[in-house]
């Protein structure tokens, strides 16, 4: 079973391919999500667990969740107990992608690029990266990108033994999404140029941006050596409201949201996109779906912090509200079917077998 792919939501600063679950993975179909770096900090226990901000892979076979700290750990029972995941003796700022329960890939901050045939218990060592790390994202065996801390976007037809550079991104471009690749040419990505200042201007306090803020949905046909802006909805690019998920179940079907929950649906690969009603006002800053009907979208109803749900059964033809457990301030879901899914937060494990209609705390004691 391939692992399943999410939407990961955090603050964007730094440009770098992470292969984050967001819609089924597939080899023909894969996503990446630019994270953030913070400094080291010892790992809090919570309830005798950790602080989960994010779910890497889902499968029948393990969960990787990400903390924090962005430090990854590991799950072989479904999330009731964790281990750190290491790569060459690391367990944190790791960005890693996996076809499958045994096939991935994952760079090491400051190390270099490693692959694992065996679900990470050994690990074969590809190539160095920069010392700020790397993204990657592979789509198949032989198919995959990589971006460094430098903001540059690279690509592989080998299996990560050699890169051919595709582009340099300008150091203003900030990715407001997870990056979505359908095949080793199209690839779509939400971003834009956030407003910045001349060198003697001091800043938002009544100074001019030389730049206003412009966000937008790019498209590549060329495996990402070009982006094209593309005009979906008109009202996409300012401050208020942003293009800020992707999710393609497949190479045709996919679903884009924005900050201020406005939902399209394209089903041939991007050529029309149809607006889709969810029959609420908060933000929707994250979608996944893992297949042409099921659906599910973030929904923050004051704080950040925390999040509730709603699902679709027929393809965002109708959104239907199924919050979490009262008490539970959940940070990040993930969902490997139609059926079973993972929320994760604070010192606790969710898991839901009826599409989030129902959750039970793994974590309990």
């Amino acid at each position: 079973m391939k692992p399943i792919s999410c939407t990961l939501v955090l603050l964007l600063i730094c440009l770098s391919l992470v292969a984050c679950p967001n819609s089924q993975q597939t080899d023909s179909t894969a996503e990446v999500l630019p994270p953030t770096l913070i400094p080291e900090e010892p790992e809090p226990l919570f309830n005798g667990t950790y602080w989960f901000a994010g779910i890497l892979a889902l499968n029948e076979d393990f969960i990787l969740a990400m903390t924090s700290s962005y430090r990854v750990f590991i799950s072989y029972d479904e999330g009731r107990t964790w281990q750190p995941f290491n790569v060459d003796g690391s367990s944190r700022y790791l960005y890693v992608s996996f076809l499958d329960s045994k096939r991935g890939w994952a760079t090491v901050n400051g190390k270099g690029l490693y692959r694992t045939q065996d679900g990470g218990r050994t690990w074969d060592f590809l190539t160095p990266t920069g010392k700020e790390g790397a993204g990657i994202v592979f789509i198949s065996d032989d198919l995959g990108w990589m971006s460094t801390g430098e903001r540059v976007l690279l690509s592989t037809s080998d299996g990560g033994l050699t890169w051919q550079k595709r582009t340099t991104f300008s150091s203003h471009f900030v990715p407001m999404s997870n990056f979505v690749f359908l095949n080793a040419k199209e690839g779509w990505v939400a971003g834009g140029y956030n407003a910045y200042y001349s060198p003697n201007e001091t800043g938002p306090g009544g100074a001019r941006p030389a730049v206003m803020p412009q966000y937008a949905v790019y498209r590549t046909d060329d495996g990402g050596s070009t982006w094209r802006e593309q005009k979906i909805i008109p009202e996409w690019g300012s401050w208020e409201d942003q293009p800020a998920s992707i999710s393609f179940p497949d190479s045709q079907a996919g679903w884009i949201v924005s900050t201020k929950g406005i939902v399209v649906r394209t089903l041939d690969g991007g050529k029309s996109w149809q607006q889709q009603v969810v029959g609420s006002s908060g933000r929707f800053p994250g979608v996944q779906f893992v297949d042409r009907d099921h659906g599910w979208l973030e929904f923050f109803q004051g704080s950040d912090q925390e999040t509730d749900l709603f699902r679709t059964d027929d393809g965002g033809e109708s959104w239907h509200s199924v919050p979490y457990p009262a008490g539970y301030a959940v940070r990040h879901f993930c969902f490997s079917s139609a059926k079973r899914g993972l929320a994760v937060g604070k010192g606790f494990v969710l898991r839901s077998e009826d599409g989030g209609r129902t959750w039970v705390d793994l974590s309990a004691k």
